[in-house]
């Protein structure tokens, strides 16, 4: 949102009058790039809270002050989670420092009961070390911290049934058993995106209805259709964005958001031979352990 020059009250009142106007209770995930490099970070993290906003971050927690700064200054009630990436191609070996920032940033947020998650990617070359990485992490992080291994999404398929080199498709039948096994939390949902719920071109999609995305300069979209201005539901900035009223059909050939789709579509399971509505829905407003 730093492309706006709006300022952070520009910013929260032009939500304060979307969430007026859509009747909707407004769900704000602050991601990006790493969002808390933005300026007026934790000001505007604080004002939407301040609000009544409900709001989600995903950072690298690597920096050294400005998640304390966060922790300190935003009120925890207003703060779902904060959705912490471990990047262990950097962190575990090469850079001592910023697994450090990571792990005290981690535990001071928990310290301030803040709900904090722990999402690293596993790619298919790393799915049967990441017990014993797991393992590792979990005795430097606080008692009862959740940790999420994550299907490792790189490149886009060619086909339903060309799924070559395109995760999370391209697990193995063995790594999809050992995935299984690593996945303590929302497991029957990550098994169904793995063997091929997030494939769905067509399907009656909740997007720019249930949830929507804003590019750093105000543009609002339904989802990454954005790139193509199909999805453009207005801006900001300009205060008009029109969000759909009801689920409307995806156009993109090959979906760019299925784990959204995933989450938050209508009929995901349908494509998923054996799945149902209770194993593959997520949430519509706020995350739920269990």
């Amino acid at each position: 949102m730093d492309k706006c020059q709006i300022g952070v009250d520009g910013v929260v009142a032009r939500f304060e009058s979307l969430r007026e106007r859509s009747k909707k209770n407004i769900y704000i995930t602050l991601t990006g790039g790493e969002p808390t490099i933005v300026k007026e970070f934790v000001a505007l993290c604080k004002k939407l809270v301040d609000k009544k906003f409900i709001i989600e971050l995903q950072s690298n927690m690597i920096t050294g002050t400005i998640i304390k700064k966060f922790v300190d200054n935003v009120d925890p009630k207003g703060i779902a989670q904060i959705m912490a990436t471990y990047h262990g191609w950097a962190l575990d070996t090469k850079y001592p420092t910023m697994q450090e920032n990571y792990i005290n940033n981690f535990k001071y947020a928990m310290n301030n009961n803040i709900t904090c998650v722990l999402k690293t990617v596993v790619p298919p070359n790393e799915v049967f070390t990441m017990k014993d990485k797991l393992a590792k992490l979990r005795k430097l992080l606080p008692t009862g911290a959740i940790i999420m291994p994550w299907v490792f999404i790189k490149g886009s398929p060619t086909s339903i049934t060309d799924m070559n080199g395109a995760y999370p498709y391209a697990y193995t039948p063995q790594q999809h058993v050992e995935m299984d096994s690593l996945c303590k939390i929302r497991n029957a949902c990550q098994a169904l995106y793995r063997h091929g719920a997030g494939f769905f071109c067509g399907m009656q999609c909740d997007a720019g209805n249930g949830f929507f995305i804003i590019k750093r300069d105000g543009t609002a979209g339904r989802c990454y259709t954005i790139k193509t201005g199909a999805g453009v539901l207005g801006n900001l900035v300009n205060n008009d964005i029109n969000l759909f009223s009801s689920p409307k059909k995806c156009t993109y050939k090959l979906c760019g958001t299925p784990f959204w789709g995933m989450w938050f579509g209508v009929t995901p399971w349908d494509y998923v031979p054996n799945g149902d509505k209770n194993s593959a829905y997520y949430c519509k407003f706020g995350p739920k352990w269990n």
